[in-house]
């Protein structure tokens, strides 16, 4: 704490102090250990994840499975068509 001592100014004193708060919170969050579930999880979060599937630039993922006939299909299915909850029999 020499350096400390050298310092005169109040703000320069404040700025430092809140460095050294910034930098001792900073490595402890990084220090910390990783369980290995978390391990395990993580792994198999890789395997299955499709991120990058259809590129880098991609900002649609599994939209990207849905195509015209999917659509065109899925207009097919109602029968009739009243928008709403069903009626309550009383």
């Amino acid at each position: 704490m020499l350096f400390l001592s050298i310092i005169n100014h109040k703000s320069i004193k404040m700025k430092y102090y809140i460095l050294i708060i910034f930098l001792s919170v900073f490595y402890s969050c990084n220090s910390q250990n990783v369980s290995p579930e978390k391990k395990t999880y993580d792994k198999l979060f890789e395997k299955v994840s499709n991120k990058g599937k259809w590129g880098n630039k991609d900002k649609k993922g599994t939209v990207n499975y849905i195509d015209n006939n999917k659509i065109l299909n899925a207009l097919k299915l109602p029968e009739k068509g009243i928008g709403g909850p069903p009626p309550l029999n009383k």
